[in-house]
């Protein structure tokens, strides 16, 4: 019986290193909204539609304080939507870093060297369309398409593009490394029960 538990032990302690190893510490999930209405943001100089917004949540897998790279955005799920555009969804950045503030109840994109936060895929564009957020064409610096659908949006600056793509905290999932341990040493405990149970039924 004790071989049976050391080897039951050696078990649940190589799967919940396992675990740890491969689950993150921090989880926030972030609120994403953007809209093209120049009447909701002042820094929008021109606006070929007013109504179109991109609106939903995403996840990034990186502490408060922190900056955050392409590879830390675990999950995406935005719809974009309105100023005549054919409805469609976004579940991934091709391209994006930016960083947590320290409260984690905000993020930001940054645009330092040839980041540009954008998606595009069947036919469907949104983000920036330059490093920085900057001009492009000397007309807009985010642009939103569906199918031969565009909203082009030009603002003050790639700065304040950046910014128009708001980043507000839902939640932060902070997930201790040993918790996998826990669930280990709980069913290393489960399994002894039980067996203890069997040998006083058999006695």
């Amino acid at each position: 019986m004790r071989l049976v538990l050391r080897r039951l032990w050696s078990l649940a302690l190589a799967a919940g290193l396992c675990l740890a190893a491969a689950t993150p510490a921090h989880a926030i999930v972030f609120n994403f909204s953007w809209s093209s209405n120049a009447a909701q943001d002042p820094t929008i100089v021109s606006s070929t539609a007013n109504g179109a917004t991109v609106t939903g949540t995403m996840t990034i897998n990186a502490p408060r304080g922190s900056s955050f790279g392409l590879a830390d955005i675990a999950a995406v799920n935005l719809t974009a939507s309105g100023g005549g555009l054919a409805s469609f969804g976004i579940s991934f950045w091709q391209d994006a870093a930016g960083s947590i503030a320290a409260d984690g109840l905000s993020a930001a994109f940054v645009g330092a060297g040839s980041n540009e936060p954008f998606v595009n895929t069947a036919g469907n564009f949104f983000g920036c369309r330059t490093g920085g957020c900057d001009v492009f064409g000397g007309v807009r610096n985010i642009t939103v398409r569906s199918g031969t659908t565009s909203v082009d949006v030009l603002y003050t600056s790639g700065d304040a593009a950046l910014a128009s793509m708001r980043l507000t905290s839902v939640a932060t999932v902070p997930l201790p490394a040993a918790l996998p341990l826990a669930f280990a040493g709980v069913a290393v405990f489960g399994f002894a029960a039980r067996a203890r149970r069997r040998t006083t039924a058999a006695a």
